[in-house]
C-alpha cells in the first residue's frame, strides 16, 4: 500500500459507499452517494473538506470546476443529468422514463484530452459534456435495439422482466484514446450474455469501426475486466485465479506476458496491457 485516506464511516472526515475517486493537481476527491458528498483529502492524506449536496445520484464527476451528477433511469427523478457550480443545481437532460437501472457497476463518466464524455445503460448514444450535454456518437444495434416498449412501463421491475425476455444490448463502457475509440457492449444471449468490443480509428474519417467479442462470461478473464485505454492498448484487470483459462491467441497479444509466469492463484490482481489490431 501506497498511502490511505480517510476511512469508512459516517463522521466529517469518513465516507461509505465510493463511487468515484479523482486526483485534481494535489488534491484527492472521494465520491460517494446515493446523496452526494465530496470528501477531499491532500495526497499526503491530510483531511481538507467534507461537503454534501441536496441532490441525489449514482455517481459524480468533476470537470473544470463543475459537479457533474447522474440519477440514472432508475432513480425516477425528473432529470437524468445535475450539474453543481458554486453551489448552483442546474438540471439536465429530461427523463419521463419509469424503468429500472439497476446497479451501475461501471463509470458513466470518461474523459480524454480535457474532452468529458458520458454513456446511459439503456441508451445507444454517447454524449459529451461542456456545461450542456448533447449526443456526440450514436450506435445503430438494429435488432438488438432495446424495444420503445421497454421505456413505457410504471413499474421498473416490469419493464425488466419484459426485458430478459428480448434479445438486446447495452453499452457498458466508453473511452476515447489519442489515437483511438473504444466501447464496450453487452450483448443478451442464453444460457449466458456475451461482451462486444467497438475500435474505431480517429484517422478514419470514414468512421468504419472494428468489432469483435472476447467471448461469453465464464469462458475468458477479460470479460468483465476492462478498465481503460491508453495508447493502442487496451488496460484489462484480471482474476489471477482464471489466467489459465487464456487461450494462446489472447496470450500472445498481452504485451507485459512475461509477468504470467509468476502469477498464481493466491497473487493480486494482474494488470494485462491488450494490443489492439485494426
Amino acid at each position: 500500500m501506497i498511502n490511505s485516506v480517510g476511512s469508512k464511516g459516517r463522521g466529517p472526515r469518513e465516507y461509505i459507499d465510493i463511487k468515484n475517486v479523482q486526483i485534481i493537481n494535489d488534491t484527492i476527491i472521494v465520491v460517494t452517494s446515493p446523496q452526494i458528498t465530496i470528501c477531499k483529502y491532500l495526497k499526503d492524506g491530510s483531511y481538507i473538506s467534507k461537503e454534501t449536496y441536496e441532490i441525489e445520484a449514482q455517481q459524480a464527476f468533476y470537470h473544470d470546476s463543475i459537479l457533474y451528477a447522474y440519477s440514472g433511469f432508475g432513480m425516477h427523478k425528473q432529470f437524468r443529468y445535475i450539474s453543481v457550480k458554486l453551489n448552483q443545481i442546474n438540471y439536465l437532460v429530461n427523463s419521463k422514463e419509469k424503468v429500472i437501472n439497476f446497479y451501475e457497476d461501471t463509470d458513466v463518466f470518461s474523459i480524454h484530452d480535457k474532452n468529458l464524455y458520458t454513456r446511459e445503460t439503456y441508451s445507444n448514444t454517447i454524449m459529451s459534456i461542456n456545461k450542456t450535454i448533447a449526443p456526440y456518437l450514436t450506435f445503430n444495434f438494429n435488432k438488438y435495439k432495446i424495444p420503445d416498449d421497454f421505456f413505457k412501463f410504471n413499474s421498473g421491475f416490469e419493464a425488466a422482466e419484459y426485458l430478459f425476455k428480448q434479445r438486446y444490448a447495452v453499452i457498458r463502457k466508453y473511452f476515447e484514446t489519442s489515437s483511438f475509440q473504444i466501447v464496450e457492449v453487452l450483448l443478451s444471449g442464453k444460457p449466458v450474455p456475451t461482451f462486444i468490443y467497438g475500435l474505431n480509428l480517429k484517422s478514419k474519417l470514414d468512421k468504419n469501426w472494428t468489432w469483435f467479442s472476447m467471448g461469453k462470461i465464464g469462458e475468458s478473464p477479460f470479460i468483465n475486466s476492462l478498465k481503460y485505454s491508453v495508447d493502442n492498448k487496451m488496460i484489462f484487470l484480471l482474476d489471477p485465479s482464471n489466467i489459465n483459462k487464456l487461450s494462446e491467441t489472447e496470450i500472445a497479444k498481452i504485451s507485459n506476458r512475461d509477468l504470467l509466469s509468476k502469477i498464481t492463484e493466491n497473487s493480486n490482481y494482474f494488470i494485462a496491457e491488450f494490443h489492439v489490431d485494426f
